[in-house]
């Protein structure tokens, strides 16, 4: 089973890329707050390989988020989302990311972004 947890606040993206990877055959687990995302990893961690991470959420940035994932599944695979560059963000995030797509994005390129990672 192909499970990925998609992490954005803007819900109209959110139920976009929930509905196109549900399409692709994923199963798909969404948040849009950090709270709801740490929630969901924590029930689902085992079965979760794949993250794509908007790391602008409303009211903070999703670095502890990040880090927080690595920490309890240092193999899971984290893309970050974001209309920053990554340069923008932390030395260690920076090292720790497996994927960087700029916002806006074309779908298709993500949908093949994540099926390198089950390959």
């Amino acid at each position: 089973m192909k499970r990925i947890l998609i992490v954005d606040d803007e819900m109209i993206i959110l139920d976009m890329l929930t509905e196109f990877f549900e399409f692709k055959g994923y199963q798909v687990i969404s948040a849009s707050t950090e709270a709801e995302a740490k929630l969901s990893f924590e029930a689902n961690k085992n079965d979760i390989n794949v993250v794509i991470l908007d790391m602008l959420l409303k009211h903070t940035t999703s670095e502890d988020l990040f880090f927080y994932m690595k920490q309890l599944k240092p193999e899971l695979k984290i893309m970050i989302s974001s209309g920053l560059s990554l340069d923008e963000f932390d030395e260690d995030l920076k090292k720790l990311t497996w994927q960087f797509v700029k916002k806006p994005y074309v779908i298709d390129d993500l949908v093949n972004l994540v099926d390198q990672a089950y390959h």
